[in-house]
């Protein structure tokens, strides 16, 4: 016998049951809800969470939320900034723990401003062999120190020399 006809024989003489007459009242269209214990269990309290300082060290696992109150918390208290202008500043940080390790001195100088960047950076810097920080086996680049005033080529240096030579009047 081949498989179709044996399918068809078997689908043949499988009949569905017939309908059931209950009187039974239908259903109503929305549950009612119930709840999974009898009794509600108390909740159990998370233990109270540390508030982020600037004396943490960022971690490569924080979120946005943990990373935007380290930023906060570094504008107010190494910075100076009211508390305006810092939450200007972190509202403007897209990013989680990575994140932060990742921007370059350039990109901490657009957020921050030149000096100020340029300060965040180098705790970043300071901050990566810490525990929690960058992986192990995660290798970043650090930026070369040589040439602080521009970018790599050395133009800013060229310009500077430029002007050193020119009479001045």
């Amino acid at each position: 016998m081949s498989p179709y006809a044996f399918l068809k024989r078997h689908i043949t003489f499988k009949k569905s049951p017939p309908p059931q007459e209950n009187d039974v009242a239908p259903k109503p269209a929305t549950p009612t809800p119930r709840t999974r214990t009898p009794s509600p269990r108390p909740r159990t309290v998370s233990p109270p969470r540390s508030r982020i300082t600037t004396s943490n060290t960022p971690q490569w696992t924080w979120t946005n939320v943990h990373c935007k109150a380290w930023i906060y918390e570094i504008c107010i208290i190494q910075l100076g900034y009211s508390s305006e202008n810092a939450e200007t500043i972190c509202n403007k940080f897209l990013g989680i723990g990575p994140t932060l390790y990742a921007m370059d001195r350039v990109d901490w100088e657009a957020l921050l401003g030149r000096y100020n960047g340029m300060g965040v950076y180098s705790t970043l810097l300071s901050l990566r062999n810490q525990a929690g920080a960058v992986p192990e086996n995660i290798e970043m680049s650090v930026e070369n120190g040589n040439n602080v005033n521009g970018n790599a080529d050395g133009e800013d240096e060229k310009k500077l020399k430029r002007r050193s030579w020119r009479k001045k009047s």
